[in-house]
């Protein structure tokens, strides 16, 4: 048996922002979430984009070769 436990934390203060209309953001996690959607733009569609973001694994050349010919290719 698999007991789902959800999360509901969140909806007194949803409620709370909803009914004081506000503050419903602050200024410094906007502009911080805009900066991170500006770095994770794929600036173009060939190359593989997942070797950037695991530092910690080593491909061999002829693995990125097979990947790269699956993404671009196939």
């Amino acid at each position: 048996e698999v007991n789902i436990e959800f999360d509901r934390s969140w909806e007194t203060e949803l409620m709370e922002r909803y009914q004081e209309d506000g503050p419903w953001g602050k200024w410094e996690l906007y502009k911080l979430a805009v900066e991170m959607e500006k770095r994770m733009v794929i600036p173009e569609f060939e190359g593989l984009q997942a070797p950037k973001h695991l530092a910690n694994v080593k491909p061999l050349a002829h693995q990125l070769e097979a990947a790269r010919q699956v993404v671009e290719k196939m």
